[in-house]
C-alpha cells in the first residue's frame, strides 16, 4: 500500500507558508514557479487568513479580506488532516462552503456587482489559480505539486475532464528522482531543462533524453525514474494523468520508500513514503526472492531515502544517461517505433506569425497520443500580444501557465454559482430555458494559473508584460502555456477574426449583411494578421488586467 503524502494536523498548516516563502525565496536555485506560490500563501497568511493555531479550522474567512469560496473551502478541508473529528470538521467546512456560495449567488442574482474596465476576475467554475497546486513533495532538492479534482473544483467540469488531473514536476541539478509507477495513464511535457526520464515494463526498459518540449507518454503501471544532470539548469514537467482504478484518483507507488522530515524541521508538514514491499510478510517475501530474513531486513533496512528527490554523484548521472535513445529519433513522429515520445518544438508551428505560435500534436499524427485520444499544445504569446478569438469544435481544452503573465476572456452559457447540489440540480433541469444567454468568463494568468476551454465556447488569451514583477515570472516575457486537449480526435480550431482561418468571412456576402447588417463586411477585411496580433490598435493602450 502506497502512503500519500499529506499535509499534517492544522497547527502545522501556517509554517508550511512559512517555510515556502522564507527557504525557497532565499534560494537561488529554485524555480520562479514555486516562488510564485510562496508568495501567494505568505501573502494570504499575511492577510490574517491563516489564522487560530491549534484550532479545528485554523484557517477562516476575514471580513477585511474575502476569498472565493473554493479557496476558504480548501484550506479548511486541508486543517481536516488530523483532526479529532475528521468527518465534523469537513461537514462543518461543507457547510461554510455552502452558505458563502448561497450568498454569492444571490448577489449575483441581484445585479450587486459592478462592472469594471478591461477584464473582471470574478470566481468562475473553469479557473484555478496556483493556489490549488498541492504539494506531495517538498524539499532543496525540488518539488511535486499536484491539482486538485476537477470534478469537486466545479460542478460544470464533471463529464468533460472530471476523470483528468494535472501535476508539475521540479528538480534542481544533479539529482535523481526515486523509481515509482502510477495507476493512472500520463503524459509528461518538459517546459524547461534537461535530463533523462527511464520506464521499465514488463521485459522492456526505455530511457530518453528530455529538452524543453518534449512529449513524454508514459503507459500506467511503467515504473519511472529520471535525472536532472545538469549542471545549472532546473528540470521543470507538466504531468496530464488519467487514472485507471478510481476516477479522478491516483497514486504514486514506491519500491523504495523514503523518510518523512524530521519532527521540526523545515518541511515537518509532509510525511514520507513507505515502501510497497513493506505490507507483504517476511515469510512471503522470503519465498519471494529466495533469500532469509536477515538479508531482507538488513536489504530493506538500508533503503529509506531523504527524499522523493535525492543528490546523486557525477559518475551516478553520467552511468544513467548512457542508455538514453538518439536524440534525433524524436523529432518526427514516423521514426520512432515503439518508442514513447517526440519533440513538439521540433515541429512546425501550426498557428504562427510575428506576434505568437501556437504548437500542437494531434492523437491523429502521434500514434502514442491515441489511445487516450488527447493532444498536446504549446502556445507562445508575445508580450502585448493576443491570440483572437476562437473555438474548438470538440475538444476540451486543459490549460496551465507556465511562464509570463496575462489574462483570458470566455463566452460561456449564463451561469449562477450553485448553492446546493439541489440547485445545481435544477439549473441542469433549466439550462435549455437559458438557452442564448451569456457570461463572461475571465482570469489573470501567472505561472502556475490553470484554466479550462470546454468544447464550442470562444476564447481570446492576451499577454501582458510583468511591470511589476510580483507574480513570479519574468519582465517583458512571453506569456507560454503548456495544453492538453481532451477528446482531441478530429477537432477544429475556429477561429473568429483575422485574415485566415476566420469562419465568418467564409459566409456570402448575403448572409453577413441578413446575421450582422452592412457594416460587418468591413469589419471582417480590416484585420490583416492572422491568428496572433496586436492587444492594441493602432497604438492605444493595452487593456489591464
Amino acid at each position: 500500500m502506497a502512503i500519500k503524502i499529506t499535509i499534517k494536523a492544522s497547527y502545522k498548516l501556517p509554517f508550511f507558508f512559512f517555510f515556502l516563502s522564507t527557504l525557497f525565496l532565499a534560494s537561488s536555485s529554485v524555480t520562479p514557479l514555486i516562488n510564485a506560490l510562496s508568495d501567494y500563501h505568505n501573502q494570504k497568511c499575511q492577510q490574517s487568513i491563516c489564522r487560530g493555531v491549534g484550532g479545528r479550522h485554523s484557517l477562516l474567512r476575514s471580513k477585511d479580506h474575502p476569498q472565493d469560496a473554493r479557496e476558504e473551502y480548501f484550506y479548511c478541508s486541508q486543517s481536516c488532516g488530523t483532526s479529532e473529528e475528521p468527518e465534523q470538521c469537513e461537514t462543518e467546512c461543507r457547510e461554510r462552503f455552502d452558505e458563502q456560495l448561497k450568498k454569492e449567488a444571490e448577489e449575483q442574482q441581484k445585479g450587486q456587482e459592478e462592472e469594471e474596465e478591461g477584464p473582471t476576475f470574478n470566481p468562475n467554475p473553469y479557473y484555478f489559480p496556483k493556489f490549488g497546486l498541492r504539494p506531495r513533495f517538498l524539499a532543496e532538492e525540488g518539488a511535486y505539486f499536484v491539482l486538485g479534482s476537477f470534478a469537486r473544483l466545479s460542478h460544470l467540469l464533471r463529464g468533460r475532464i472530471q476523470n483528468y488531473r494535472a501535476a508539475l514536476l521540479q528538480t534542481t541539478p544533479g539529482t535523481f528522482v526515486l523509481p515509482y509507477h502510477l495507476d493512472a495513464e500520463s503524459i509528461f511535457v518538459v517546459w524547461n531543462g534537461r535530463g533523462t526520464l527511464t520506464l521499465v515494463m514488463k521485459d522492456t526498459k526505455q530511457s530518453f533524453k528530455i529538452e524543453n518540449g518534449d512529449v513524454i507518454r508514459v503507459p500506467a503501471g511503467a515504473t519511472t525514474y529520471l535525472i536532472n544532470n545538469h549542471t545549472t539548469e532546473n528540470l521543470s514537467l507538466v504531468h496530464l494523468f488519467q487514472p485507471v482504478n478510481t476516477p479522478d484518483l491516483f497514486e504514486e507507488f514506491f519500491p523504495a520508500g523514503y523518510k518523512g522530515p524530521e519532527p521540526g524541521s523545515d518541511y515537518s508538514f509532509l510525511h514520507g513514503t513507505e515502501s510497497y514491499y513493506s505490507v507483504f510478510s517476511n515469510d512471503l517475501l522470503e519465498a519471494a526472492f529466495d533469500v532469509p530474513r536477515e538479508q531482507l531486513e538488513k536489504a530493506f533496512g538500508q533503503q529509506k531515502r531523504e527524499g522523493m528527490i535525492i543528490r546523486a554523484s557525477k559518475e551516478q548521472l553520467e552511468a544513467l544517461s548512457k542508455q538514453a535513445s538518439p536524440w534525433w529519433r524524436k523529432l518526427v513522429p514516423w521514426s520512432m517505433g515503439s518508442d514513447l515520445n517526440f519533440n513538439l518544438l521540433s515541429q512546425r508551428p501550426l498557428h504562427s506569425n510575428n506576434y505568437g505560435k501556437f504548437y500542437e500534436a494531434s492523437p491523429q499524427e502521434f500514434k502514442q497520443l491515441q489511445d487516450m485520444n488527447v493532444s498536446v499544445a504549446m502556445l507562445d504569446i508575445n508580450p502585448e500580444a493576443m491570440m483572437v478569438p476562437h473555438y474548438n469544435s470538440k475538444a476540451t481544452y486543459l490549460m496551465m501557465v507556465v511562464d509570463g503573465m496575462g489574462y483570458f476572456e470566455m463566452a460561456c452559457p449564463k451561469f449562477t454559482i450553485p448553492a446546493s447540489e439541489e440547485e445545481m440540480e435544477y439549473q441542469e433541469e433549466q439550462a435549455d430555458q437559458q438557452s442564448g444567454v451569456y457570461s463572461k468568463v475571465s482570469g489573470k494568468l501567472s505561472l502556475g494559473d490553470v484554466f479550462v476551454i470546454p468544447a464550442g465556447h470562444p476564447v481570446s488569451i492576451v499577454a501582458q508584460n510583468n511591470n511589476n514583477n510580483n507574480n513570479g515570472g519574468n519582465q517583458n516575457q512571453n506569456l507560454r502555456i503548456v495544453g492538453f486537449g481532451i477528446n482531441a480526435g478530429n477537432n477544429m480550431r475556429n477561429f473568429l477574426a483575422g485574415q485566415e482561418g476566420n469562419i465568418m468571412k467564409q459566409m456570402e456576402r448575403e448572409a453577413t449583411q441578413l446575421t450582422f447588417g452592412q457594416e460587418m463586411e468591413q469589419v471582417l477585411t480590416s484585420q490583416k494578421q492572422s491568428y496572433f496580433v496586436p492587444a492594441s490598435r493602432r497604438g492605444s493602450s493595452t487593456e489591464k488586467a
